[in-house]
């Protein structure tokens, strides 16, 4: 009895655990595959005692968990590589408030108080284009040179507009 009880929670487990694996699975394109394997997998342990009487279980059990080891590898190897996708954005994007606060020292320090500043970051962390903001009455094409000079950009790379 305690042997139909073991064999029945392990089926139970395996269900639940496969459950979850589905529910965290990033990308769904995967979740058919995913479903799959563990399909077979609860199949084969639905089928468990059979083998057993086949077979040597030990071996049974060791190939099972040899299996379902390499598939959570592999699923943690998948989740690390889109965390290290997301934190170089987020990186990127830390870095562009660096360089805004900076636009907007180097406008305070040489021109007037900037209103707002935006600056946008290649892959490569080189500056793509500088959009600012500025008051009524202040010189554009004076406050645009001079950030294209400081910041080495082209003309076509700063904007700068009145509000």
């Amino acid at each position: 009895m305690e042997a139909l009880m073991s064999w029945i929670r392990s089926i139970v487990i395996l269900y639940v655990m496969g459950q979850v694996i589905v529910y965290l699975a990033q990308g769904k394109k995967y979740e058919k595959y995913i479903r799959f394997y563990l399909q077979l997998l609860l199949v084969l342990m639905i089928a468990r005692p059979v083998f057993s009487l086949l077979g040597d279980e030990e071996e049974f059990k060791s190939r099972i968990s040899y299996h379902q080891l390499s598939q959570v590898l592999q699923e943690q190897s998948s989740q690390l590589e889109q965390l290290q996708v997301g934190s170089d954005a987020m990186y990127i994007r830390e870095c562009e408030r660096v360089v805004e606060e900076d636009v907007c020292r180097f406008m305070e320090e040489n021109y007037q108080k900037c209103e707002e500043s935006e600056v946008t970051l290649s892959d490569e962390f080189q500056i793509e284009q500088i959009k600012v903001s500025v008051e009524q009455g202040a010189d554009v094409r004076k406050i645009a040179e001079g950030l294209c000079e400081h910041y080495e950009l082209s003309q076509n790379q700063v904007e700068v507009k009145r509000l």
